[in-house]
């Protein structure tokens, strides 16, 4: 990985708070919200 450090970027401390408070099972809300950033509404 070393031939590639500067074009990598390292996160830290990222978190989806939005995600806890969502419906749906786990795989249903992190693609939803890493896609949108909001929670799952009901229908």
């Amino acid at each position: 990985m070393a031939p590639f450090s500067n074009k990598l970027i390292f996160l830290d401390g990222v978190d989806q708070d939005v995600a806890y408070d969502s419906i749906g099972d786990g795989h249903q809300t992190g693609m939803a919200c890493v896609l949108t950033n909001a929670e799952i509404l009901p229908l």
